[in-house]
């Protein structure tokens, strides 16, 4: 195995050779925008190749200029928050391999919490030897031929925007009230604020493909509505406002758009007038409407038999569509070419991952195009958004909002997000 620093190290990252490359952050423990990276290990079809920036057992040198070109690597996410520039680049935790999974995530998360920057700590050597195990797995040529069967769109989507859009949203991080946080998730996790700001870590390499998010025990994805800990999350601006932005009906409308029909405004009164033959519905028929609604769009029988034209389509047409498909492959391949084996797969199940699938999708290409234009959510949740602006500056966001997301959405405003208030625009 060869030692490479400099200009060597940059040519063979920056080819357009194909090539495995592993590597390890110098803290297990912190997360990725706090890190710094400890040494890499570089796999071609010609040799094996090392280099080492922040371990102390070789000369330090500068990593955040580096370009890593047509790589095959674990977690593209994380190089982009150390400042690697990334090209053309496959991600292998997309590829099923279980086996490799398994070593590099026990290698990752080596814990000696006692010990600050461990991986740069531990000889250099034991982790090459870790390197060289995981990689004889790794064959460059048959990783190379398997990237080539997979669309140019897949690749830019998955490999590409996908880690993009979530490290720019991580890099924001979460605004917080020390007091009210320590107090709501408790005094153990106050090494989690670093300049009054809390981080998060998105994981889109899920079953459904919908992305999780949780970092330090705490799940942002799920904050608890029911108690005060949501008060604790704040602009960071000194007259700033939380404005987020729920989609309305948001599946009703994906699904809509795939079979050709035009839905109203607010699809929920038009069912439930539907469902109970009046024009005026009561609040508690219309909050039935919408359980009715998803129940049949789901594909569960409801007691209600109304002949509807949009869940007749549905049924008839798409949900069909979706499952005949899936027998034929024994997989879903999204609309951007992601492949999702569903285990114990019936038509329901794989409908259900058919919607998320869209949702995910479409979601993260209107936070691409909102990124582009320097509009970056601090967090992101399925079907909402949230946003930390100036308050002088909140009618542009809408406005780029409008211009961008062609859904439709609520939107609230508030100092904290437990105390947000539904406004019309």
């Amino acid at each position: 195995m060869q030692f490479l620093t400099g200009y060597d190290l940059q040519t063979i990252l920056n080819s357009d050779e194909p090539k495995v490359c592993l590597y390890l952050l110098s803290d297990p423990e912190i997360h990725p925008l706090l890190n710094s990276l400890s040494c890499i290990y570089i796999k071609t079809q010609d040799g094996e190749f090392y280099s080492s920036f922040t371990h102390v057992d070789y000369p330090h040198q500068n990593y955040q200029d580096l370009v890593l070109r047509n790589a095959f690597v674990y977690d593209i996410k994380q190089l982009l928050h150390l400042g690697v520039d990334v090209q053309d680049c496959f991600d292998l935790k997309y590829f099923d391999n279980k086996e490799v999974y398994n070593q590099l995530s026990t290698f990752y998360s080596m814990r000696l919490k006692q010990i600050s920057n461990l991986n740069s700590v531990i000889p250099i050597y034991s982790h090459l030897n870790t390197f060289q195990r995981i990689g004889q797995s790794l064959d460059v040529a048959l990783l190379a031929d398997k990237k080539k069967a997979f669309n140019q769109k897949y690749l830019n989507v998955y490999h590409n925007i996908t880690p993009y859009v979530f490290s720019k949203i991580e890099s924001e991080g979460l605004f917080v009230d020390h007091d009210t946080f320590l107090n709501s998730f408790g005094l153990e996790r106050r090494n989690l604020i670093n300049d009054d700001r809390v981080l998060t870590n998105y994981n889109h390499y899920t079953t459904t493909g919908r992305p999780s998010n949780a970092y330090g025990g705490i799940n942002y994805a799920a904050l608890n509505k029911a108690d005060d800990s949501r008060t604790s999350f704040v602009s960071r601006h000194e007259n700033g406002k939380l404005v987020n932005i729920d989609f309305k009906g948001y599946h009703l409308y994906l699904v809509a758009e795939q079979i050709g029909i035009e839905l109203p405004d607010d699809p929920h009164r038009m069912f439930g007038q539907e469902y109970f033959k009046t024009t005026e519905l009561t609040p508690e028929q219309y909050k039935e409407s919408k359980r009715i609604t998803f129940t049949k769009l789901y594909g569960y029988e409801s007691e209600i038999k109304e002949d509807i034209l949009f869940f007749n389509k549905v049924r008839k047409s798409i949900r069909r569509q979706v499952w005949s498909e899936y027998l034929r492959k024994n997989k879903l391949v999204t609309k951007y070419g992601n492949e999702i084996e569903v285990e114990e797969a019936t038509s329901n199940k794989v409908f259900n991952y058919y919607i998320q699938s869209l949702e995910t999708e479409t979601n993260i290409m209107y936070l691409y195009n909102l990124i582009k234009q320097n509009i970056v959510p601090i967090l992101y949740t399925y079907d909402s958004m949230l946003f930390d602006v100036e308050e002088a500056k909140i009618d542009n966001l809408i406005n780029i909002l409008r211009d961008v997301l062609k859904h439709p959405f609520s939107i609230s405003i508030g100092d904290n997000l437990k105390n947000m208030k539904f406004e019309h625009f």
